[in-house]
């Protein structure tokens, strides 16, 4: 609305909100609203840029016209008066009654679909806050894969190459080891490298995370011909 958009043309400001809208807000969120069309609309758009990053950073602008929307729905929506005694209709106001019920009627499934509950309702263990494995299980850290990292961050030559799974490289990253370190070519390509790293979600799930996809860790038996393991606490382990 020009009331909210335009605080220099002086248009009387809508009772619910503290302050007007400055033009620059609104026109960040023109191009979201613009931006998340166009990835709907055209998916090839989306190869290099995946629409679950481009509606994280437009949510936090549009949620905004979302409360909005909910409140100025509420005030056109004349039947939910009924809905509420005469008594109660002359000690508050009704508007924002129904704003909030129509705010929560979204905002309650879609809470229930980001958080992970809809997919356990369904059968499908995909959360990590819901269960202790799944899909996002992969990505999760465990004690045992810092200390392998520092174990072999003290021990190994400065010049050595690390295999590991992608997840295993941002490992190593986060103990101060440089990412040119550590590849996961060595085991997209069969070849050797110096050291081979396994994190705790590749031994006791014997998968491998390449590419983003998900692999057998015996699919990748010739990467470990002629090596030995060094290290193993129980989680993790280093080969050389």
């Amino acid at each position: 609305y020009k009331e909210m958009s335009f605080p220099e043309l002086n248009f009387k400001k809508p009772d619910f909100l503290k302050d007007k809208f400055e033009v620059t807000y609104f026109v960040i969120a023109l191009v979201l609203s613009g931006l998340l069309a166009a990835t709907v609309s055209l998916p090839y758009i989306t190869v290099g840029y995946s629409l679950e990053r481009q509606y994280t950073l437009a949510i936090v602008i549009l949620s905004v016209f979302f409360v909005i929307g909910g409140i100025i729905l509420s005030k056109n929506l004349s039947f939910l008066k009924k809905a509420l005694p005469k008594k109660q209709k002359e000690k508050r106001n009704t508007s924002e009654v129904r704003a909030y019920l129509i705010i929560l009627l979204v905002l309650i499934p879609y809470f229930l679909c980001v958080s992970g509950v809809m997919y356990n309702i369904f059968g499908v263990p995909r959360a990590i806050i819901l269960n202790s494995g799944g899909e996002q299980h992969k990505l999760f850290v465990y004690d045992q894969d810092s200390y392998g990292a520092k174990w072999l961050k003290n021990y190994m030559g400065q010049r050595n190459k690390i295999a590991a799974d992608d997840r295993g490289s941002n490992i190593f990253m986060s103990q101060a080891i440089s990412k040119g370190l550590t590849s996961n070519t060595a085991f997209i390509k069969h070849t050797r490298s110096d050291y081979i790293y396994l994190r705790y979600y590749n031994i006791v799930n014997g998968k491998l995370l390449l590419a983003h996809e998900v692999h057998n860790l015996t699919d990748y038996s010739d990467v470990f011909i002629e090596k030995g393991k060094i290290y193993n606490n129980g989680g993790s382990e280093v080969w050389r």
